[in-house]
């Protein structure tokens, strides 16, 4: 999670995460579950690309693409740029 007054990411336990909170997730974890929804703001992959697994959700194990919004993507590209990172998101309420 990000540490606004420290700067930086910092290992932060599952349930401390709050709707708003900045967290990294990195491909070489070894704990790579997510027990949240999140807006990815920036992917390393091509495009801003990245593949999600849901099994824990919904019992499908493929793999799901999901992408940044390219405009988010291209402006945060390091853990230092995540410091002036300010806005508001709408979502449309949960479904089928």
């Amino acid at each position: 999670m990000f540490n606004r007054a420290a700067g930086k990411f910092e290992k932060r336990a599952w349930h401390l995460i709050r709707v708003g909170d900045v967290v990294k997730v990195e491909d070489n974890q070894d704990n790579k579950f997510v027990p949240a929804d999140m807006l990815i703001l920036h992917s390393e992959g091509t495009d801003g690309i990245c593949y999600v697994e849901t099994k824990n959700l919904d019992g499908e194990t493929n793999l799901k693409l999901k992408q940044s919004p390219p405009e988010l993507n291209d402006q945060y590209t390091s853990d230092e740029m995540i410091l002036g990172l300010k806005g508001t998101m709408q979502f449309q309420v949960p479904n089928d």
